[in-house]
């Protein structure tokens, strides 16, 4: 068995250093507790997870523009801050229920004076987009498209790698719950292939030639070509695509500590 160390990459991963959020510092601790029930740390993998979803928000900030929050919401606020409070909101109503839907969320966002209410179809539908991104950004099960002018369907950004299978879930899924929603974007995680013992093995003497070696990034590149490549949602995270090749990383790991705790968002 190789053991892979990535001890040359970068430990800090292109979003690690993100500008733009300094007005929303006030709203960190409010979305660090909903989202861990953690109280005012101030430790770097804190910071850095925390940054890295603020980051995702900003990047897909037109799914939920100020066409969509309610104008009664923290109007004072700036649209940065609006949006990270709405995010404690969404998270908050899902500790209620977890199994909401993403139109039931909706529902309930709009009779809290937290999302605009209108009659149009087509702007519902924008508004369940949003709702839907933000739920993915803040899960990290996947990565929200940044396309806006998709609107057949709810849509992700695999970013590469294969997996979730599939790159959009339709607008009936809008009504089921959040867990069956996600779990309609195919195969989240890859599958570890079972295969014979012997067919692995080999001859029984062969054992004693087995050697543990390490096995660097740079070497990977070296020797194999390889390309390292980061992406947003932990799905992804050590897909390997052959023909390219290509190993892709997950850029957060601090997020999937954040998430560790009993009280954690994703332990609903």
């Amino acid at each position: 068995m190789e053991d892979i160390q990535l001890d040359t990459l970068s430990s800090n991963p292109p979003s690690a250093n993100v500008s733009g959020v300094t007005d929303i510092n006030d709203s960190h601790p409010a979305l660090l507790y909903a989202l861990s029930g953690i109280r005012n740390s101030q430790t770097e993998e804190v910071s850095y997870a925390i940054t890295h979803i603020l980051y995702i928000l900003q990047q897909r900030r037109p799914k939920l523009d100020e066409e969509v929050v309610h104008p009664d919401f923290y109007p004072c606020n700036s649209p940065s801050q609006r949006l990270v409070k709405a995010c404690v909101e969404i998270i908050a109503s899902l500790r209620q229920n977890p199994r909401y839907s993403i139109q039931t969320l909706l529902e309930n966002l709009q009779k809290e004076r937290i999302i605009e209410t209108t009659s149009d179809k087509d702007t519902q539908n924008k508004m369940s987009e949003a709702i839907f991104a933000v739920v993915l950004t803040l899960t990290h099960i996947a990565t929200p498209s940044k396309d806006t002018a998709l609107s057949s369907a709810f849509w992700i950004d695999k970013q590469g790698a294969h997996f979730p299978t599939y790159r959009s879930v339709t607008w009936e899924m809008g009504n089921r719950p959040i867990d069956e929603m996600l779990g309609s974007l195919g195969e989240i995680l890859p599958r570890s292939m079972v295969r014979d013992n012997r067919e692995i093995l080999g001859d029984q003497s062969a054992l004693d030639k087995l050697h543990v070696s390490t096995l660097n990034a740079a070497a990977l590149k070296r020797i194999a070509g390889m390309q390292f490549i980061w992406v947003d949602s932990f799905t992804a995270h050590l897909d390997l695509n052959p023909h390219v090749p290509a190993l892709y990383l997950f850029r957060c790991p601090s997020y999937c500590k954040l998430m560790s705790t009993d009280e954690s968002f994703l332990s609903l």
